[in-house]
């Protein structure tokens, strides 16, 4: 449903998210999710943080009747190093160029966003 990205100083953020269900209600959750990134752009949260205060924004959105998978990730432009958070989403594959192969990315199992008690 929605893709955003930006950039903090050397970091660039960026996210791909689905919204469970389709309609007006689908899009009330991406438009607060969007609200809550247009908001916090120019901060220097960590993953985490981004995630709590997301999570709140599509939970307050529909009240735990919809829900949102997601994955998050922050690359450094100047070493490179990336990390994410994947929240509920299928896990990301990792294809190597040199070797012509494929492998998943092992991940956390993790809760989908608009959870009031995520664990």
């Amino acid at each position: 449903d929605w893709w955003h990205y930006y950039q903090s100083g050397f970091d660039l953020f960026f996210l791909v998210a689905d919204t469970t269900g389709h309609g007006i209600p689908a899009a009330l959750i991406t438009a607060a999710s969007n609200a809550i990134f247009s908001h916090i752009q120019g901060e220097t949260y960590d993953l985490q943080k981004i995630v709590t205060l997301w999570n709140e924004a599509v939970y307050q959105s529909s009240k735990g009747e919809f829900f949102m998978t997601a994955q998050l990730g922050r690359l450094n432009l100047v070493t490179g190093d990336c990390e994410f958070i994947n929240l509920g989403h299928e896990p990301p594959i990792l294809f190597r160029a040199a070797t012509k192969s494929s492998a998943f990315v092992p991940v956390a199992p993790n809760y989908s966003l608009g959870d009031k008690n995520p664990t």
